[in-house]
């Protein structure tokens, strides 16, 4: 029984337990989201109720919109790499590029009512996960071929559409880059 046995429990714990505090992050930057665009000022906790369709509002509210499909994909994607993919020693890799993405998800929701600050982490978000699909290729390629090509090409579409928001914010052009967004996810849930 021994070291292998002893490894493999070691492993399966610290990934049982790095998935739980992802989980855990993930849902406070839902949560954090949920604040910032549903109340009148963040941490008050007084529901806009129908002012969330004030002109004020929508753009925030389109930011949300686009966030929580973003955040749920990559939320299952993560937790479905760190079950069936994390092998060999890159399983430490991945939980340091899981984590930081889920810290990243938590500061993009505390931002999501200022548009340049939430896009450009938003965009490093999609920058991280695009080099970490990269760096898993490159340093276990025989385990990673299976990664789908659709990821990081959903990944970079994405990155074009947030680089073009930043650079022409408006509510019309959120809404095109939520729209991809959205579609981009549903074509990848597979």
């Amino acid at each position: 029984m021994g070291s292998n046995a002893d490894a493999d429990l070691v492993k399966n714990t610290t990934m049982d337990g790095i998935t739980r505090i992802y989980l855990i992050i993930v849902g406070l930057a839902i949560t954090e989201a949920l604040k910032r665009t549903f109340s009148l000022q963040p941490g008050d906790g007084a529901f806009l109720g129908l002012r969330i369709a004030e002109t004020s509002h929508l753009l925030q509210l389109v930011l949300f919109v686009g966030f929580i499909p973003t955040v749920i994909r990559f939320a299952h994607g993560s937790i479905l790499h760190l079950k069936a993919l994390a092998t060999g020693q890159k399983w430490w890799w991945d939980m340091f590029a899981l984590l930081s993405q889920a810290i990243l998800f938590y500061i993009a929701a505390i931002a999501i009512g200022d548009l340049s600050y939430f896009l450009i982490i938003l965009l490093i978000v999609f920058l991280v996960d695009t080099l970490w699909i990269f760096f898993l290729k490159w340093i276990d390629r025989e385990s990673e071929k299976d990664i789908p090509k659709q990821w990081w090409i959903s990944n970079l579409l994405l990155v074009i559409g947030l680089i073009g928001l930043i650079v022409c914010p408006s509510l019309s052009n959120a809404v095109i880059v939520t729209a991809l967004s959205i579609s981009l996810i549903l074509s990848t849930a597979t």
